[in-house]
């Protein structure tokens, strides 16, 4: 029984695609910080780390090692869109439109608009994202309302993620890269604008939206850059989103901090994120596939 075959046997049972990953990660927003709190007040912090370290070494790392794949094709599945073997006489009716045929690489990448609308979009979802999770119970502690309160934030936002996790992959099988880009960076701004506004137990609805717009960036995330740059650089091209979006994340929170000391409140900054989400939403009109 090789490794291979583990990893076919459980794509086809267990239907571990794009999709089932990210609603996983939703249910982990949803289940893991209550899980993490339980488990400390139970055996104290200190063994809590020694017994997630071990579940991560005993258990997710050896299912990582049997069932993980890089291509594919070593699981005999192709890429979205293409209707015949790689080394087939495939034609161009065989992508979908918005699919590149060419391959880009980081340096031809960054060259191009769409690149850097992308990226940009990616470091203010990071950005926004961290701001408000890492200042969520601050929020509705400022709101007058409880820290048990704040406890249920998590899993309105995982409900939004996973939500739109679902319908966010068929749009992207359906329309251009653009229109995503806007829907999603509308409701990280209309969500920034709700929580600035919101009074009392409405809060929730602002990590709603925001969770909501999260499952739409997921989307993106796993789709657009390797529409329009291709597959070959894909690791280059998502690193450097990636490194992006990390640096970005580590100046949400202080953001927040900020408005909080010296501005008087969270409301500074998060109307200073909805209109950063917004003008991004602007900018994505301009989310072309390179060359059109």
């Amino acid at each position: 029984l090789t490794n291979t075959t583990l990893a076919n046997w459980f794509d086809r049972r267990l239907g571990l695609a794009s999709g089932g990953m990210q609603l996983g990660m939703a249910l982990a927003v949803a289940l893991v910080p209550a899980g993490a709190v339980s488990l400390i007040a139970t055996v104290g912090w200190r063994n809590a780390y020694l017994l997630m370290a071990a579940f991560f070494a005993v258990v997710l790392l050896p299912f990582l090692w049997l069932v993980y794949r890089e291509h594919p094709e070593a699981v005999g599945q192709l890429p979205d869109g293409e209707r015949a073997p790689a080394d087939s006489n495939a034609t161009s009716e065989s992508r979908p439109p918005f699919a590149s045929h060419r391959q880009w690489s980081l340096d031809e990448a960054s060259q191009t608009r769409a690149f850097w609308i992308l990226l940009s979009a990616t470091g203010a979802w990071a950005l926004i994202g961290t701001g408000l999770v890492f200042h969520m119970e601050g929020l509705f502690v400022n709101r007058g309302l409880s820290t048990a309160t704040a406890a249920w934030a998590p899993m309105f936002l995982a409900a939004g993620m996973a939500s739109m996790q679902l319908f966010g992959g068929l749009l992207a099988d359906r329309i251009a890269v653009r229109y995503l880009v806007i829907a999603a960076m509308t409701g990280v701004s209309a969500s920034c604008a709700v929580a600035a506004m919101a009074q009392g137990s409405m809060l929730m609805a602002a990590f709603a939206i925001y969770g909501c717009a999260q499952g739409l960036m997921t989307v993106l995330a796993g789709t657009a850059w390797a529409r329009f740059f291709g597959r070959l650089h894909l690791g280059k091209i998502r690193g450097t989103a990636l490194t992006a979006a990390i640096a970005s994340s580590s100046a949400g929170p202080l953001a927040m901090g900020v408005s909080v000391d010296y501005l008087g409140g969270f409301a500074p900054a998060l109307w200073f994120f909805a209109l950063l989400a917004a003008t991004l939403a602007i900018a994505g009109v301009w989310t072309r596939p390179p060359g059109e």
